[in-house]
């Protein structure tokens, strides 16, 4: 099956840049979208892919949507005011678009002006038609939805502020217990400090899964299924475990850069069961899941992960204007390109 992968962000890493994404075939020739116009000045944070339709979010919370690449349509803001939500991470579950980041609920006090501003962890689902706007009714309530990515609604907040979430992934056939698999949402985090894991079998329930005592300070990033273990990328550190449920934690070794810190943002697996994890500063490449080697370049720093036709497809910003796309075809030797987006995350669509 033919994809298109995209790569999203801007076209500067630079404060006042303009929103865009760009999509290839071969990860070599790369077309930049003239769609959608976004308004002010923000960066394409994520993409998913539905049944008719493609959701994209922005870090100020702006949604567009269309059935294909070429027709990207600016609909909505989540929470009606832009700033209010960053866009971290989004999926699709086979019936609804879910989106998970951080609300920014802005109160202002016209008696002894100041402003107050409350950060809570936030999931969103996306559920009906239109593209009607939405009042945040204040607080800590934080989640909205829309069908085709137009009208958000709540479905979960994490219970503190100074929280957020990364990511939110749909896996099927994940192991929840050693005597049951099934489909679950998992989003991936920090709850004032404390990194949080939390899943949903029924769209509507979602369990805390406890970090190792250890591990507990680590934020965590994201999830990949692999040889029938959950992954988690954390800081400085891969996780996994056997089943969300009763299940074994193992941790790799510690994983260092010299060349920035060690955020690792995003994780993705291959047919082989290979891991790419990406940080900041490096590229950490895993043939048996338990040693990594690694990649670094001067002056670049990644941004997401996919593999597709055999080939590994990390994305970058830098302030030398650079290369914006690696590929390598061993996680070991990585090659650099240009897309002419500073990429946020890179994501297949087919």
């Amino acid at each position: 099956m033919t994809g298109n992968i995209v790569t999203l962000g801007c076209n500067s890493n630079l404060v006042r840049s303009q929103s865009l994404f760009a999509y290839s075939l071969d990860a070599s020739s790369w077309t930049v979208a003239n769609s959608p116009v976004w308004l002010g000045y923000s960066q394409i944070r994520t993409v998913s892919q539905g049944a008719s339709s493609i959701a994209m979010l922005s870090d100020t919370g702006q949604v567009a949507t269309g059935s294909s690449l070429t027709s990207m349509t600016p609909v909505s803001y989540i929470a009606n005011t832009a700033g209010w939500f960053n866009s971290m991470g989004s999926t699709y579950d086979g019936t609804r678009f879910w989106a998970a980041g951080q609300l920014r609920n802005i109160q202002e006090d016209t008696e002894e002006g100041q402003i107050y501003q409350s950060v809570a962890g936030w999931i969103g689902i996306d559920t009906d038609d239109g593209a009607t706007y939405l009042t945040n009714p204040g607080g800590n309530v934080a989640v909205y939805t829309a069908q085709q990515g137009g009208v958000w609604s709540s479905a979960f907040t994490l219970p503190n502020d100074n929280s957020i979430f990364y990511s939110i992934n749909y896996i099927e056939n994940a192991p929840i217990s050693p005597t049951s698999t099934g489909n679950v949402l998992i989003a991936c985090g920090h709850d004032n400090k404390v990194g949080v894991i939390y899943y949903c079998t029924d769209g509507v329930t979602w369990n805390l899964l406890s970090l190792p005592v250890e591990f507990q300070s680590r934020e965590c990033y994201n999830v990949v299924l692999s040889e029938n273990t959950l992954y988690f990328s954390c800081w400085g550190i891969i996780l996994n475990i056997n089943y969300l449920q009763t299940g074994t934690w193992s941790s790799s070794s510690e994983l260092v850069t010299t060349k920035s810190q060690t955020d690792f943002r995003w994780i993705a697996t291959n047919s082989s069961n290979e891991l790419v994890a990406v940080c900041s500063g490096g590229i950490f490449y895993s043939g048996d899941r338990e040693r990594w080697t690694t990649f670094t370049a001067p002056g670049i720093t990644f941004r997401g992960v996919t593999w597709y036709n055999g080939t590994w497809i990390v994305g970058s910003e830098s302030l030398l204007q650079d290369y914006q796309i690696w590929t390598s075809t061993d996680g070991i030797t990585w090659t650099g390109k240009h897309s002419g987006i500073h990429s946020q995350d890179i994501a297949l669509l087919f």
